[in-house]
């Protein structure tokens, strides 16, 4: 199976047809700065960072207040990066073409891949490499806490914190909440059972549409309304991207060869 069109989620963004994926990433690119390669691939920060940072220090008081909320907001830098660079590696192990990661913390990250595999399978292992490689970080921090501290003070609560949002953004990217890579290991393992494309979609939605209404259920009763917002613009994706993108259907033929 070969998708044509472009699909965007809270992490990756990926399609097959590279003219509209340059003007994608020229956009994105126009906003960003460079930070660098890493592994060969580049990594740009948006320059939403100066909203995100803005919003992550408001209310701060004092300096050790300052330093916690320092090391939160390097946790969360390091989190993201892992999770999409893992995501641009294994993309780049199945022969995918890869233009860059683009790093907007702390509302998240986008890595930039032509998905060109026709395989479920590979694309299961693009999608899922990111959280577990998130989980993994959390255990091997837990381990190592456990087994090899004491640090100082200041040292512990960075490891802590590491620890913590590494277990969230591993776990939070398994929902099967589309477009999430709960959602797409869904959809391709439904895919990978011989379902049609059709099929598929619409059971991935009403997945997503299950998890979302559990998701908002919780978000109200700990009152974290901002959540409601990020929320809403997954589901306005998982609908768009499974029902309303003709592009994404795949023929009766392109189906045959799953």
């Amino acid at each position: 199976m070969q998708e044509d069109n472009p699909t965007y989620n809270d992490d990756s963004l990926v399609q097959t047809d590279e003219a509209r994926f340059d003007t994608v990433w020229r956009f994105f690119e126009k906003w960003s700065l460079s930070a660098g390669k890493l592994f060969g691939v580049m990594i740009r920060i948006h320059i939403l960072i100066v909203l995100g940072i803005g919003l992550w220090f408001y209310d701060v008081e004092g300096n050790r207040d300052f330093i916690v909320k320092s090391m939160q907001f390097i946790s969360i830098i390091i989190a993201v990066l892992s999770h999409e660079l893992t995501h641009v590696l294994v993309a780049r192990h199945f022969d995918n073409a890869v233009k860059g990661i683009i790093l907007m913390p702390p509302f998240g990250g986008i890595a930039f891949i032509i998905l060109s595999s026709d395989k479920p399978l590979a694309r299961i292992a693009i999608s899922i490499s990111g959280p577990l490689t998130n989980i993994l970080m959390a255990l091997a921090i837990w381990l190592h806490l456990r087994y090899f501290g004491p640090y100082s003070i200041y040292m512990q609560s960075f490891f802590r914190h590491l620890y913590m949002i590494c277990l969230v953004v591993g776990i939070f990217n398994l929902i099967p909440l589309y477009p999430l890579d709960g959602g797409r290991v869904l959809k391709d393992l439904l895919l990978l059972c011989k379902a049609n494309n059709r099929a598929a979609s619409i059971t991935t939605l009403l997945v997503s549409l299950s998890c979302f209404a559990g998701m908002v259920t919780l978000t109200l009763k700990m009152a974290a309304f901002g959540n409601l917002i990020i929320l809403s613009i997954l589901i306005a994706f998982a609908v768009y991207d499974l029902l309303f993108n003709d592009d994404n259907r795949l023929s009766a033929k392109e189906e045959k060869k799953l």
